[in-house]
């Protein structure tokens, strides 16, 4: 995809928002050691660090969304999703894509969920990113996507990529006006239960809360089966950056033209940084 990556003893770093590098995967909660933070900080020219700690650690308590049982099966739902997913089947065919095929089919389906959810990801509605992310798709070993189609019209996709025994979840994006033919529920099933059902796998990840996060995705999640982990997301910020940043005076400029000058979804980006960083102090 063209980022930076490093490695180090306790996760891959990966710097992907707003001069920070965030480690992967999200639910690593080994603490990161100070001289892996110092070697970061002295290799990198990054404004911080963004990493999960284990519950009961100074941060941003949150949670992970995890599938574990290899039984998954409807009864793991509530009867409203189970509703849901049984006429999304009987809708929609659900079945693996090629990355060549979402390279084709994805974008107004990524149009649509931005639109509704009020946000923006470069990844999604840059067409340059969005052929690089397709064809990184198509390279890797242990990326897939698996679409719900309505005939033959793409309804819904989700990517997803295996590290180890854990399949996480990376995007999904459904068309508008396909929504009412439950193609989210019946994608969504289907790919838990397989990815289950595959040996060697452990638990499926459904992403961490975030910023984005609203009561009726997390009544979604915990609705299709999906359990809560705890988790402590903390921020590390450079020491000279701290000190800007945090101070009163650069809080009072962020919050006076952070919004006018960089658009909403980097200036929320920056505040829940930003959050994050005081609560990790």
């Amino acid at each position: 995809m063209g980022y930076q990556v490093e490695e180090t003893p306790h996760g891959i770093w990966i710097g992907i928002s707003h001069g920070f590098f965030n480690r992967v995967p999200l639910y690593e909660t080994a603490p990161p050691t100070q001289g892996e933070i110092r070697s970061l900080f002295r290799c990198y020219p990054i404004l911080g660090l963004h990493y999960a700690l284990p519950p009961g650690s100074r941060g941003k308590p949150s949670y992970g969304y995890f599938v574990r049982d290899r039984d998954y099966d409807l009864k793991h739902l509530h009867r409203k999703s189970r509703k849901g997913v049984r006429r999304g089947l009987e809708n929609c065919q659900v079945r693996p894509m090629g990355f060549d095929e979402l390279y084709h089919l994805g974008p107004p389906l990524n149009r649509d969920t931005l639109a509704r959810q009020g946000r923006d990801d470069p990844t999604l509605s840059q067409p340059e990113r969005w052929a690089r992310f397709c064809q990184a798709g198509e390279q890797v070993e242990g990326a897939q996507v698996w679409g719900a189609f309505v005939s033959d019209e793409l309804a819904a996709y989700v990517t997803l990529f295996r590290i180890d025994g854990v399949v996480n979840l990376l995007h999904q994006n459904s068309r508008t006006s396909l929504m009412k033919l439950y193609p989210n529920p019946a994608l969504n099933f289907t790919v838990t239960q397989n990815m289950m059902r595959t040996p060697g796998v452990q638990a499926v990840f459904s992403g961490p809360a975030g910023h984005w996060s609203s009561p009726g995705l997390d009544a979604y999640k915990r609705h299709m089966g999906y359990l809560k982990d705890p988790v402590v997301f903390a921020v590390q910020l450079r020491p000279v950056v701290k000190h800007l940043l945090l101070s009163q005076w650069g809080r009072r400029i962020i919050s006076a033209l952070g919004c006018r000058l960089s658009g909403k979804t980097l200036c929320q980006s920056v505040k829940a940084i930003l959050e994050v960083a005081v609560l990790s102090l």
